[in-house]
């Protein structure tokens, strides 16, 4: 069993979208997390219990402790993993309406193989974290933030039951590590006119601004001085998905 475990979910149009990253909870007194291996597998629910604890197979999956044992008897009945490995949108009753599956998984191996983290696949995959929309025209998409390979995914959410992969924004390796928050910017509030996408990247310490439109342009909208902030270029424009995109990025000192 997959438990979704969100760490944020956005709202489009009366419909939940969860970025479904999955959090162990691990402190002094109490920890969850372990792998299948590891565990004592009850003999009927899972005959083949050897070749599920191989490493190929299911052995490096971590799964939780917690309600693994409902009988009591000492060994584990039933397997809870952490996340999905995707996003998935719930409609206003509660109910899942479309979920990604392997998609992100797949697309991030097919669009940005280098950022692929295979020391990570039994894991969560690439860690769906977070997760904002925004309007570009007159589509709305969602743009979800990718903790482990740092690219940010985005869907086409204009029609929330039936959303549309477009592209990734990957940035160049070892600068923006980690995307975190994010923050959309719609183009009435923007000082260039054009929609962007702010996001803070946890492991770098950095703010990148990506601005996503029809407009082809650099941006230049960060402060280029202030206390140990320094801001410089480090990518061009990018044309990902029919969508042109510049970005540009501030570094803590």
């Amino acid at each position: 069993q997959g438990m979704y475990l969100p760490d944020q979910i956005a709202m489009v149009n009366g419909y939940i979208i969860s970025a479904n990253e999955g959090d162990a909870r691990d402190y002094d007194t109490f920890t969850e997390e372990t792998r299948v291996a590891d565990m004592t597998l009850d003999p009927e629910t899972f005959p083949n219990a050897a070749d599920l604890q191989a490493d190929p197979a299911l052995g490096r999956r971590t799964v939780s402790t917690v309600n693994s044992d409902p009988d009591g008897d000492g060994d584990v009945d039933a397997l809870y993993s952490y996340g999905s490995r995707g996003i998935s949108v719930w409609g206003p009753d509660g109910s899942l309406v479309w979920d990604s599956g392997s998609e992100l998984e797949r697309r991030v191996i097919e669009l940005t193989p280098d950022a692929w983290d295979d020391g990570r696949s039994d894991n969560k995959g690439p860690e769906p974290e977070g997760v904002v929309t925004g309007v570009v025209g007159d589509r709305t998409f969602a743009y979800v933030a990718l903790e482990r390979t740092s690219g940010i995914a985005v869907w086409d959410m204009t029609d929330p039951t039936a959303p549309v992969f477009t592209t990734i924004l990957q940035p160049p390796a070892d600068t923006d590590v980690s995307p975190e928050g994010m923050v959309f910017i719609a183009a009435d509030n923007s000082p260039n006119g054009q929609p962007l996408l702010a996001v803070a990247n946890e492991v770098s310490g950095t703010l990148a601004v990506w601005a996503v439109g029809p407009m082809m342009e650099e941006i230049d909208i960060l402060p280029t001085s202030g206390a140990g902030i320094t801001l410089g270029l480090v990518g061009v424009a990018l044309v990902l998905g029919g969508v042109a995109i510049s970005r540009r990025r501030m570094l803590g000192a």
